[in-house]
Protein backbone atom coordinates (compact mmCIF):
# COMPACT_ATOMS: atom_id res chain seq x y z
CA UNK A 1 0.00 0.00 0.00
CA UNK A 2 1.25 3.34 -0.86
CA UNK A 3 1.51 6.61 1.48
CA UNK A 4 -0.48 8.14 -0.41
CA UNK A 5 -3.64 5.48 -0.08
CA UNK A 6 -2.60 4.95 3.39
CA UNK A 7 -4.20 8.89 3.84
CA UNK A 8 -7.03 8.55 1.23
CA UNK A 9 -7.91 5.59 3.56
CA UNK A 10 -7.90 7.34 6.78
CA UNK A 11 -9.46 10.09 5.25
CA UNK A 12 -12.48 8.23 3.61
CA UNK A 13 -13.05 5.92 6.98
CA UNK A 14 -13.06 8.70 9.42
CA UNK A 15 -16.68 10.11 10.06
CA UNK A 16 -17.18 14.12 8.86
CA UNK A 17 -18.33 15.00 12.51
CA UNK A 18 -14.61 14.76 14.11
CA UNK A 19 -13.34 17.32 11.71
CA UNK A 20 -13.54 20.61 13.46
CA UNK A 21 -15.88 21.97 10.30
CA UNK A 22 -16.92 21.03 6.92
CA UNK A 23 -14.67 23.22 5.60
CA UNK A 24 -12.01 21.80 6.83
CA UNK A 25 -12.99 18.43 5.78
CA UNK A 26 -12.83 19.36 2.08
CA UNK A 27 -9.55 21.17 2.11
CA UNK A 28 -7.61 18.09 3.26
CA UNK A 29 -9.61 16.18 0.62
CA UNK A 30 -7.66 18.67 -1.65
CA UNK A 31 -4.68 18.23 0.30
CA UNK A 32 -4.67 14.80 -0.25
CA UNK A 33 -5.25 14.81 -4.06
CA UNK A 34 -2.21 17.01 -4.35
CA UNK A 35 -0.01 14.22 -2.57
CA UNK A 36 1.99 17.46 -0.82
CA UNK A 37 1.21 15.54 2.91
CA UNK A 38 4.55 16.00 4.81
CA UNK A 39 6.81 18.87 5.25
CA UNK A 40 9.44 18.19 2.81
CA UNK A 41 6.77 18.21 0.25
CA UNK A 42 5.31 21.33 1.10
CA UNK A 43 6.98 23.65 3.81
CA UNK A 44 4.23 26.09 4.41
CA UNK A 45 0.94 23.48 5.22
CA UNK A 46 0.89 20.06 5.68
CA UNK A 47 -0.10 17.15 7.72
CA UNK A 48 0.94 16.96 11.55
CA UNK A 49 -0.47 14.44 14.06
CA UNK A 50 -1.27 15.18 17.81
CA UNK A 51 -1.48 12.69 20.68
CA UNK A 52 -2.96 12.87 23.72
CA UNK A 53 -2.17 10.81 26.76
CA UNK A 54 -5.26 10.44 28.73
CA UNK A 55 -5.41 8.17 31.42
CA UNK A 56 -8.97 6.32 31.67
CA UNK A 57 -8.79 6.06 35.65
CA UNK A 58 -7.97 9.64 36.89
CA UNK A 59 -9.29 11.04 33.85
CA UNK A 60 -6.26 13.45 33.36
CA UNK A 61 -4.08 14.68 30.17
CA UNK A 62 -0.72 14.76 29.63
CA UNK A 63 0.41 18.30 28.24
CA UNK A 64 4.00 19.28 27.84
CA UNK A 65 5.36 22.72 27.57
CA UNK A 66 7.23 24.00 24.61
CA UNK A 67 9.60 27.03 25.30
CA UNK A 68 10.80 26.88 21.25
CA UNK A 69 7.06 27.73 20.35
CA UNK A 70 6.48 30.28 21.78
CA UNK A 71 6.10 29.13 25.56
CA UNK A 72 3.00 27.44 25.66
CA UNK A 73 1.22 24.46 26.90
CA UNK A 74 0.12 22.00 24.29
CA UNK A 75 0.05 17.88 23.45
CA UNK A 76 2.52 16.11 22.22
CA UNK A 77 2.85 15.67 18.22
CA UNK A 78 5.13 16.31 15.14
CA UNK A 79 5.01 16.80 11.30
CA UNK A 80 4.67 14.20 8.94
CA UNK A 81 7.91 13.08 7.50
CA UNK A 82 8.61 12.03 4.09
CA UNK A 83 6.97 8.55 2.82
CA UNK A 84 5.69 8.64 6.28
CA UNK A 85 1.65 7.31 6.36
CA UNK A 86 -1.03 8.30 9.61
CA UNK A 87 0.06 4.80 11.68
CA UNK A 88 3.36 5.25 11.65
CA UNK A 89 3.96 9.41 12.20
CA UNK A 90 2.12 8.59 15.51
CA UNK A 91 4.02 5.32 16.58
CA UNK A 92 7.43 7.52 15.11
CA UNK A 93 6.47 10.83 17.66
CA UNK A 94 5.46 9.12 20.48
CA UNK A 95 8.29 6.80 20.98
CA UNK A 96 10.53 10.23 20.09
CA UNK A 97 8.52 12.47 22.63
CA UNK A 98 7.56 9.81 25.39
CA UNK A 99 10.12 7.07 24.85
CA UNK A 100 7.31 3.95 24.42
CA UNK A 101 6.62 2.04 21.68
CA UNK A 102 3.11 1.48 20.79
CA UNK A 103 0.38 0.48 18.21
CA UNK A 104 -1.51 4.10 16.76
CA UNK A 105 -4.95 3.57 16.77
CA UNK A 106 -6.66 2.86 13.77
CA UNK A 107 -8.54 5.87 13.56
CA UNK A 108 -7.99 9.92 14.79
CA UNK A 109 -10.38 11.21 17.22
CA UNK A 110 -10.30 14.89 16.20
CA UNK A 111 -9.33 16.34 13.36
CA UNK A 112 -8.27 20.07 13.64
CA UNK A 113 -6.13 22.81 12.21
CA UNK A 114 -3.62 25.40 13.20
CA UNK A 115 -2.82 28.47 11.83
CA UNK A 116 1.49 28.57 13.05
CA UNK A 117 2.11 31.66 14.53
CA UNK A 118 4.45 30.40 17.34
CA UNK A 119 7.13 28.86 15.20
CA UNK A 120 10.62 30.30 16.05
CA UNK A 121 12.84 28.10 13.96
CA UNK A 122 14.46 29.35 11.10
CA UNK A 123 14.57 26.21 9.22
CA UNK A 124 10.93 25.99 9.31
CA UNK A 125 8.12 28.41 7.95
CA UNK A 126 5.08 26.50 8.38
CA UNK A 127 1.79 28.51 8.06
CA UNK A 128 -0.89 26.16 8.52
CA UNK A 129 -0.83 22.72 10.04
CA UNK A 130 -3.50 19.85 9.47
CA UNK A 131 -4.13 18.36 12.57
CA UNK A 132 -4.85 14.44 12.97
CA UNK A 133 -5.20 13.80 16.78
CA UNK A 134 -4.98 10.74 18.19
CA UNK A 135 -5.83 9.81 21.74
CA UNK A 136 -3.23 7.26 23.77
CA UNK A 137 -4.49 5.59 26.55
CA UNK A 138 -2.01 5.20 29.37
CA UNK A 139 -1.00 5.73 33.02
CA UNK A 140 2.15 7.34 31.67
CA UNK A 141 4.23 4.58 33.90
CA UNK A 142 6.10 3.82 31.19
CA UNK A 143 7.25 7.30 29.59
CA UNK A 144 10.95 7.75 29.51
CA UNK A 145 10.73 11.44 29.05
CA UNK A 146 14.16 13.24 27.61
CA UNK A 147 13.75 17.09 27.80
CA UNK A 148 14.97 17.19 24.00
CA UNK A 149 11.93 17.64 23.00
CA UNK A 150 10.05 19.90 25.55
CA UNK A 151 10.62 21.50 28.80
CA UNK A 152 8.06 20.55 31.63
CA UNK A 153 5.50 18.14 31.47
CA UNK A 154 1.95 17.38 33.76
CA UNK A 155 -0.64 15.85 33.99
CA UNK A 156 -3.88 17.34 34.66
CA UNK A 157 -7.88 17.04 34.46
CA UNK A 158 -9.61 18.56 31.58
CA UNK A 159 -10.67 21.31 32.99
CA UNK A 160 -7.59 22.14 34.25
CA UNK A 161 -5.95 21.66 30.90
CA UNK A 162 -8.29 23.76 29.55
CA UNK A 163 -7.48 26.70 31.81
CA UNK A 164 -3.89 26.01 31.31
CA UNK A 165 -4.08 25.77 27.29
CA UNK A 166 -4.07 28.39 24.80
CA UNK A 167 -3.90 26.78 21.83
CA UNK A 168 -7.17 27.13 19.62
CA UNK A 169 -6.46 23.64 18.30
CA UNK A 170 -5.11 22.01 21.67
CA UNK A 171 -8.11 24.12 23.18
CA UNK A 172 -10.40 22.09 20.62
CA UNK A 173 -9.49 18.71 21.10
CA UNK A 174 -9.44 18.87 24.72
CA UNK A 175 -13.22 20.06 24.27
CA UNK A 176 -13.89 17.06 22.06
CA UNK A 177 -12.35 14.69 24.64
CA UNK A 178 -14.07 16.16 27.12
CA UNK A 179 -17.57 15.00 25.15
CA UNK A 180 -16.34 11.47 24.78
CA UNK A 181 -15.02 10.55 28.13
Amino acid sequence: MTIFTEWKNLFDNVKPEIYANPKLRQKIAEKIKTGKISIQDDSLDHFCVCFLPYNPKTKEVFLVFYPNLGNIWIAPGGHVDNREGPKTTVEREVKEELGINIIAPKKPFFIGFTQVKFCNNPKRHCQLHYDFWYLIKSDGSNFRLTTDEFGEHKWLTIPKALDLVTDPTTHQALEKLSMIY
